[in-house]
């Protein structure tokens, strides 16, 4: 059997991270403004994103 080194969403961060710092100066703000200038998210997207950041918020 032949098993993965390493986990499918390890690789998505690690390329995620890697186009930002690449073509975004490493800002996650720069990237969505960017991505958002050509792609419109519809009301359940932006919904769903909402409560992806708000659950990713770490509190001090």
């Amino acid at each position: 059997m032949v098993y993965p080194l390493i986990e499918r969403e390890q690789v998505i961060r690690s390329e995620s991270e890697e186009h930002i710092n690449k073509f975004h100066d490493g800002s996650l703000k720069l990237f969505f403004s960017t991505f958002l200038k050509k792609e419109k998210l519809t009301d359940d997207e932006i919904i769903a994103a909402v409560i992806i950041l708000k659950n990713s918020v770490q509190f001090l």
